[in-house]
């Protein structure tokens, strides 16, 4: 659904119930909706709700096989990346616990991780799912309507939470039909979520994990339990993770070799056998987005490289905003630093979230890449480049 700020109707304000509308339709206008939000204040709890009503009309015939209702950030449940200058309150909730079809209360470990099974049915409404624990209020969706069972999504380990209506036979609908989606997002107390955690059981859909490797996604990495993830503030590949733990931060994918022999000021990096690929992608919470440019560091050593070499560096989920440098480094060099001003990471309307940086070695030897790092540059300061052939 596409549509612009201005087109947003308000009504209430001064009172203690707000309201906004706001109508949107597809590129294709193949469909519209029509979505409210009724914001008050809930004296119960103390907390404010926002009771959210969307109305989807169909302008054709259509088969589909969901409809996102919900895809909401909630930045603060993991701190930022150890770079950030500027924090926030560290809430760090560590559980999701959610109704599961049964009607039985579940809990499961906030990190996308490697696992199987990063997205679960509810039960039909109404339903909930919430963050626990919370030294406040703890953020909280309730499914209210349509009585289909709410499919939940977790992504970007643990900031953001797509819900969904899914039919996995797909479901059609007439031209002139309509879907209502009835949803809240609330705060629940303290206690209230004290009482759901006491009463919740661990995902069945995550308690063999660590047990079988059947339970795990593996083949984007070499080792199950011994994987880099992507630190904007400084990737070292000393540490390697485990996905028998929830861990905070994306890791590594491709076709490479965690070496443990060779390293640029340790004896730790990544290594490529060409042809191969690697790419690390960092949530935009783990910098400081404050600037408008940011420096992107990294190393290389060769031995034998015959081929095209290439570094891009870019938004995770579009072909723009991207920075991509053909790099001339053949046969066996030592480490250099490739280091360049850009402007991928600033927030902007097409850019909300992710940056990545992809490594491809598209001929044959073998390429170490060591020591990447992304840090926002301060408006006047100046620095260096370093880019091959240029």
């Amino acid at each position: 659904m596409i549509g612009t700020e201005a087109e947003i109707k308000t009504t209430g304000e001064g009172t203690d119930r707000l309201t906004y509308s706001f109508d949107s339709i597809t590129p294709d206008k193949s469909m519209s909706a029509l979505a409210t939000d009724v914001l008050t204040y809930d004296r119960t709890r103390g907390t404010y709700r926002h009771e959210m009503t969307t109305k989807v009309t169909f302008h054709q015939e259509l088969k589909v096989s969901s409809l996102e209702y919900s895809d909401a950030f909630t930045y603060n449940n993991h701190p930022p990346g150890r770079g950030v200058q500027y924090g926030w309150q560290a809430a760090r909730e560590d559980w999701g616990i959610f109704t599961g079809p049964n009607g039985k209360i579940y809990r499961h470990p906030i990190s996308i991780g490697l696992l199987l099974g990063q997205g679960w049915y509810c039960s039909p409404s109404p339903s909930v799912w919430m963050l626990y624990p919370s030294r406040g209020v703890l953020p909280a969706w309730e499914h209210l309507e349509p009585v289909d069972p709410a499919w939940v999504i977790v992504c970007h380990w643990g900031h953001d939470y797509h819900n969904v209506v899914r039919w996995e036979q797909g479901r059609s609908f007439k031209a002139g039909e309509q879907f209502v989606i009835r949803y809240a997002m609330a705060g629940y107390t303290t206690e209230e979520g004290e009482r759901y955690f006491q009463r919740s059981e661990k995902n069945p859909l995550h308690a063999k994990i660590g047990e079988s490797s059947e339970w795990l996604v593996g083949t984007v990495v070499p080792s199950l339990y011994a994987f880099p993830i992507c630190e904007p503030a400084g990737t070292t590949f000393d540490e390697l993770q485990s996905a028998r733990n929830p861990f905070n931060g994306w890791h590594y994918i491709g076709n490479y070799f965690c070496d443990r022999e060779v390293g640029r000021s340790d004896r730790y990096s990544l290594r490529l056998e060409g042809p191969a690929k690697v790419s690390g992608q960092f949530y935009h919470n783990m910098i400081d987005n404050y600037a408008d440019r940011y420096l992107c560091t990294f190393w290389l050593k060769t031995r034998g490289v015959q081929g095209k070499l290439t570094a891009t560096f870019k938004y995770a989920y579009a072909d723009k905003p991207c920075d991509t440098y053909e790099l001339p480094i053949t046969g066996d060099t030592d480490w250099q630093e490739i280091s360049f001003v850009t402007s991928v990471p600033k927030m902007t309307a097409d850019n909300s979230d992710s940056s990545e940086l992809i490594i491809q070695h598209e001929g044959v030897g073998t390429v170490w890449f060591d020591d990447f790092s992304v840090r926002p540059l301060g408006d006047d300061e100046q620095v260096d480049e370093h880019i091959p052939g240029r």
